[in-house]
C-alpha cells in the first residue's frame, strides 16, 4: 500500500521535489512516497503574483499571514547563502512564482497530489501556478486540487472554520 506524505508545510514539498529529483543517484534509496497532500502550500515566497485581482491583495483583509511573505526576514531565511534575488527564480524555493522557468518534466516524478486552498488565502494564485505546472508534467489525474471558497490560509488547523476545515478533511 502506496504511503501518503502529509505537507503541512512547504519544507516537506521542498524535500519530496529534491530527494525524488535526485533518486536515480540513489539506487538503493526506496520511493515509498505513494501521494503527496499539499494543504495549503506557500510557494511564491516573493510574491510575484501582484495587481488589484490577485489574492494577495484581494484577500489581505480576510487572510492572516501577510507579514510573512511582504517582510524581508523570510526571504532572508529562505536564501541562506544564496543572494536574496534567487528565491524568485529558484524552483527548488519557490515552485509558485511567475519569475521560473520550468524545465518540462520538472514535476514529473513527484507522487499523485492533493493540493487544499481556500478561495480566501493570500496564496491562492501561486498555489494555482503550482497546480498548472504540476498538471502539466504529471496529468490532471494525478493532481486533485480542492479549493474551498472561504477557506483563509491553513483553515485545517481552525476548529471554528467550518464547513470547510470538514470538506477538505474528508
Amino acid at each position: 500500500m502506496p504511503s501518503l506524505v502529509i505537507a503541512t508545510w512547504w519544507k516537506t514539498l521542498v524535500l519530496t521535489f529534491g530527494t525524488l529529483s535526485f533518486a536515480n543517484n540513489f539506487p538503493n534509496l526506496p520511493n515509498s512516497a505513494g501521494q503527496l497532500l499539499l494543504p495549503p502550500p506557500p510557494v511564491d515566497w516573493v510574491v510575484t503574483h501582484t495587481g488589484r485581482e490577485a489574492a494577495m491583495t484581494r484577500s489581505s483583509p480576510t487572510d492572516f499571514v501577510q507579514t510573512i511573505f511582504t517582510g524581508n526576514y523570510t526571504k532572508r531565511t529562505l536564501a541562506g547563502t544564496l543572494p536574496e534575488d534567487s528565491i524568485a527564480t529558484n524552483i527548488s524555493i519557490s515552485h509558485g512564482s511567475l519569475c521560473i522557468t520550468k524545465a518540462p518534466g520538472t514535476f514529473a516524478q513527484l507522487p499523485s497530489t492533493c493540493i487544499v486552498t481556500g478561495g480566501a488565502e493570500i496564496t491562492l494564485g501561486p498555489m494555482i501556478t503550482l497546480r498548472d505546472r504540476m498538471q502539466e508534467d504529471m496529468g490532471k489525474d494525478q493532481v486533485l486540487f480542492i479549493e474551498a471558497p472561504d477557506g483563509t490560509h491553513d483553515f485545517f488547523t481552525a476548529g471554528w472554520h467550518e464547513p470547510e476545515r470538514t470538506d477538505g478533511l474528508r
